[in-house]
């Protein structure tokens, strides 16, 4: 766009000014290929491709919670790369067992022509109040139910040599394998059964070491 100015009073106008020119862009092309690469009990990552580089002015974030009303929750540079290349940003301080939708948006003075979106559910928080009672050839373990899950896994061994010894809905589980006069670590987790590849899983509770306890002979 072009322009020039004129003064003008009853006498009639004045000449013309110098001319200003002014070019509006288009806005930035859309960002595709919206990614979750990692979700936890409070973060969720993301990735996107960046077609704009310095054609956007910066980056927006838009974020619901639960299908609620989107809000912004950041604004972020341009790249300096040329485009295509992967822009990736971690919403960190989040709740557990909550699905977050987010619309990202490549922005510039003319505004945005469209947003990648993408939804995920962070991961339940680790189950609580976990027992584990021996009996003979058996150990009883029981825990607190964790809000969002929909089944929980029950390990035994330690963090480092575990055993998936199986996964239950409800929050109760008898180990039958284990033997009168051993001495056996256990721990669950809860699942919220988010669609792989997307992790489901909480990290583990605190482990506890239980041994099955033999009846005493008649």
């Amino acid at each position: 766009y072009y322009y020039r100015i004129r003064a003008y009073n009853s006498a009639g106008d004045s000449g013309n000014s110098n001319v200003a020119s002014i070019v509006i862009p288009l806005p930035p092309p859309v960002p595709t290929d919206p990614v979750i690469t990692n979700i936890t009990a409070t973060e969720i990552d993301l990735t996107w491709q960046d077609n704009a580089e310095h054609q956007a002015s910066f980056y927006l974030v838009l974020r619901s919670a639960n299908g609620g009303s989107f809000a912004q929750v950041a604004i972020l540079p341009p790249t300096s790369d040329a485009p295509p290349v992967t822009y990736t940003w971690p919403d960190t301080g989040l709740a557990p067992d909550t699905t977050y939708s987010y619309l990202i948006e490549a922005t510039n003075v003319s505004g945005y022509d469209g947003y990648a979106s993408l939804s995920a559910m962070t991961l339940p928080a680790a189950p609580t109040g976990v027992t584990a009672v021996g009996g003979d050839g058996v150990v009883n373990l029981t825990w607190n139910a964790v809000p969002g899950a929909v089944s929980y896994n029950v390990y035994s061994g330690d963090l480092n040599d575990e055993m998936l010894l199986g996964n239950v809905t409800g929050t109760t589980y008898s180990d039958f394998t284990a033997q009168d006069g051993g001495l056996y670590y256990y721990y669950v987790t809860a699942l919220n059964g988010n669609p792989a590849p997307l992790a489901d899983e909480s990290s583990p509770s605190t482990q506890l070491l239980a041994a099955p306890a033999a009846l005493p002979a008649s």
